[in-house]
């Protein structure tokens, strides 16, 4: 028991918990949407959602006021070996990206989402409070995961009850 508590623990410390829920959450997207996706674009959601928690997690770190949990300790005691991976993440991100998408419009959209939610993280760091960072973390999580099918449905499959849910998920930041 307590080894599944300690993997458990260390799944949660490193976000992966976060990374299965933002792939589960667009595979509900991809059939609300009718649209099929194959296996590089949930490497490439697993690979950004945890390279966002990630940096987010080490850029905590670094603030002297905040009180450390077990998760901060963690990612201080590591912070070496998680910027690594970190970029190696980046860096696997950014050639599967161009290996799978190409040039083209959604990875041209996709960068575009990725630089608001970088600006906006810059913006809430430094005018921001809790609250702001919480509520964008929850609207940024929820359009991301639901990106890709957006982008790929048909307009005749978009019905205002799936974009009034969408909107709702994203206003409540629930899922």
């Amino acid at each position: 028991m307590n080894l599944l508590q300690n993997l458990l623990r260390y799944l949660s410390w490193l976000s992966i918990d976060v990374v299965l829920g933002a792939m589960a959450g667009m595979l509900f997207f991809e059939k609300l949407f009718r649209v099929s996706l194959h296996w590089p674009a949930y490497a490439l959601l697993a690979l950004a959602v945890w390279s966002i928690y990630t940096l987010d997690h080490l850029l905590d770190i670094r603030k002297k006021t905040t009180p450390f949990s077990d998760r901060r300790t963690f990612h201080l005691k590591n912070w070496k070996i998680l910027i690594f991976f970190l970029f190696i993440a980046g860096v696997l991100g950014l050639i599967g990206a161009f290996w799978w998408f190409g040039w083209g419009k959604e990875l041209q959209l996709t960068l575009g989402l990725a630089g608001m939610i970088l600006g906006s993280k810059l913006l809430i760091r430094k005018a921001g409070s809790g609250w702001m960072k919480e509520l964008s973390i929850a609207i940024f999580y929820v359009i991301g995961i639901a990106w890709l099918p957006l982008l790929r449905t048909d307009s005749a499959d978009l019905v205002w009850q799936h974009l009034g849910f969408f909107t709702l998920v994203c206003q409540f930041g629930f899922f």
